[in-house]
């Protein structure tokens, strides 16, 4: 009798154990599946959100999380959504730390351009999509006028009426009064003026001159910018595209830029460079419907681009020029002195 109690207490205990080891297992691993671990006995389920706002990549990130396993995500691509992730836990576990480590790799977007030849790029706000846009110009008998956004998505496409199909520059400003920017374009026809849309606004055609290069800026006291145009002379054109004015240098200019280059008078100046027996660095005022000529400096060669900016510790801004022939390099100050030259190295 006695020992027939002991046996069925001995049964008894093992049922109740063997339900134990089941409950234990179908808690931790509900599904019959064990979820990922390094360590199998430890199940988990997950309860953590978190946010990732990013523009299109390619996002690869490791976590690793809570402070009694660790657990590994795989590659994931965000584009505009958020992404919630539950993390697995220990049903009866006490998490006193978490970690999490984030890795980015980041694709570059790039896009196949439909050219023969791209010539010019600038970067602005043109639409009123947030973000800055890309017009691209080239030679080609479609569209030779094109603008991406920063998506490299193709916004509009404009084919300006030339029969050398060339666009030589492009450059993004305020050129109207509308509220946002426009893109003015130097081909054999002119300046053509183009919209946020890609509509013509409206074209002047220089008296038949090539126009090679443009730059937008505030030259006069008239509202809206103007557009200085090297094309052999020089043009001023005012914001509703009519002539405002011209100049003849010593030779042909193919180069041109807009800036602050004497403070004490109002305005920005034009500085152009000229080619062929000339070569030098004009630099222009606009005062009572015409250019006058402030300065001009003597280079060693066809001056084939020009910018201007403030590169030097001295107050006021400088030119940077460059010259086709001996491939040099100028720096030049407010008062036409040159700051130094450089011979441009070739590097195959």
């Amino acid at each position: 009798m006695e020992n027939g109690a002991k046996r069925v207490i001995l049964l008894a205990l093992g049922i109740i154990l063997i339900v134990i080891i089941i409950s234990y297992a179908y808690a931790t691993h509900p599904s019959g599946v064990k979820t990922y671990s390094p360590e199998p006995s430890k199940g988990y389920t997950r309860q953590v959100t978190y946010t990732l706002d990013l523009n299109n990549p390619i996002f690869w990130f490791e976590q690793r999380e809570l402070n009694e396993s660790p657990y590994f995500s795989k590659a994931h691509t965000f584009l505009t959504e958020n992404l919630t992730f539950w993390i697995p836990l220990p049903k009866n576990a006490t998490i006193n730390s978490t970690y999490l480590e984030i890795r980015g790799l980041m694709y570059i977007n790039t896009t196949t351009i439909e050219s023969n030849q791209p010539y010019k790029i600038d970067i602005g706000d043109v639409t009123s999509d947030p973000g800055n846009e890309i017009v691209i110009s080239y030679n080609s008998i479609t569209n030779n006028t094109i603008l991406y956004d920063s998506f490299k998505k193709l916004i509009w496409g404009y084919f300006v009426t030339t029969d050398e199909y060339t666009i030589y520059d492009v450059r993004i400003g305020n050129v109207t009064d509308d509220t946002n920017l426009e893109i003015a374009t130097a081909s054999k026809i002119g300046v053509v003026v183009l919209n946020s849309t890609g509509e013509k606004v409206w074209n002047n055609t220089c008296g038949g001159a090539t126009i090679r290069r443009i730059d937008i800026g505030n030259i006069t006291i008239d509202p809206g910018e103007e557009i200085a145009a090297a094309g052999g002379d020089i043009y001023l054109l005012n914001s509703t595209g009519y002539l405002s004015t011209s100049k003849t240098l010593n030779n042909q200019s193919w180069a041109i830029a807009i800036g602050d280059i004497n403070q004490s008078m109002p305005g920005n100046e034009i500085v152009a460079g000229t080619s062929g027996n000339d070569d030098k660095i004009y630099v222009l005022n606009y005062t009572n419907g015409n250019l006058f000529t402030i300065w001009t400096t003597q280079l060693g060669g066809d001056v084939i681009d020009i910018a201007v900016g403030n590169i030097t510790p001295d107050p006021g801004n400088e030119i940077v020029a460059v010259t086709a022939d001996a491939d040099i390099l100028y720096v030049i100050n407010s008062t036409g002195d040159m700051v130094w030259n450089l011979s441009l190295i070739h590097i195959s």
